[in-house]
């Protein structure tokens, strides 16, 4: 069972294998077309992931020195008014101003594969400090247990170091590597996560046995990967009747979609506020 030529793991290709074997078995490899039906509240959620999509190129455009008079945003635009004017109150504070890199892409390798980050912004001062922001415009703040178990926390420090050596200046002691989450609906209350050598081993570790796991699996031919336990990620996941686990996606609060703390687990991981299936 052979990964398309093109194939690079990310944080939410690694989210989606712990979430569910058989979903990255049949989106990654096996690329398979989304069969079910899509029903509200679904519709309603990815017209809310289309703000969050357009909140993100208005942080990028700012960051990459776009004066704010031409950010406008209209009034009526919401909730992507409130957003912005969110974070132009209360924008992450004390970053590094040396170099300032919106949707910076690196990548790293693990047991002989690419390992690609994008991230929202890295903010650098070379030789002395590397801050990673990440905007959430998510209903809900995933309590701090909740995101740190996340694939993401660990994955992009991981690869600002292994890959961030051009950018900082030099070799990248972990130490000086920050993550911070930015909540669009509690700006005030962001996630700050301190990195450090002993998790870089760990992560290293872990992720070098992640990956190797999956290329195992990946030999075994005409098997059918295991399927979550956590029948909760399959209510709106469009792979659901593939597995005899529903056709129309559930009806609902669109808050339904939170599974745990995040309202991510049933999107696409790679970007959960930005991108819908």
């Amino acid at each position: 069972m052979a990964f398309p030529p093109d194939f690079e793991f990310s944080q939410g290709s690694l989210q989606d294998y712990t979430d569910c074997h058989r979903r990255f078995q049949l989106r990654y490899l096996l690329e398979q077309p989304w069969p079910a039906i899509e029903a509200e509240p679904a519709l309603e959620h990815e017209k809310y992931n289309i703000q969050g999509q357009r909140f993100h190129r208005l942080l990028e455009r700012n960051y990459l020195g776009v004066p704010h008079n031409l950010l406008k945003v209209e009034a009526s635009e919401e909730p992507l008014h409130r957003w912005w004017q969110a974070f132009l109150d209360e924008p992450p504070l004390n970053l590094p101003t040396g170099r300032l890199l919106p949707e910076a892409r690196l990548v790293a390798r693990v047991g002989g594969r690419r390992l690609v980050a994008v991230f929202d912004l890295l903010a650098i001062d070379p030789g002395r400090r590397m801050v990673i922001v990440d905007w959430k415009t998510g209903r809900s703040r995933p309590s701090r247990e909740t995101i740190e178990s996340h694939l993401q926390t660990h994955v992009y420090p991981f690869v600002a170091v292994e890959a961030g050596a051009h950018l900082f200046g030099g070799p990248v002691d972990p130490a000086r590597v920050t993550m911070i989450y930015w909540f669009a609906n509690y700006p005030d209350h962001p996630h700050v996560f301190y990195y450090d050598a002993g998790q870089h081993h760990t992560n290293s570790a872990y992720l070098a046995s992640l990956v190797d796991q999956i290329e195992q699996d990946s030999k075994v031919k005409d098997t059918v990967w295991e399927l979550t336990a956590d029948v909760r990620r399959c209510r709106f996941c469009v792979y659901r009747s593939l597995c005899g686990r529903g056709v129309e996606a559930k009806k609902g609060d669109p808050d339904d979609f939170a599974v745990g703390d995040l309202d991510t687990d049933v999107f696409d991981l790679s970007e959960v506020d930005e991108i819908a299936y």
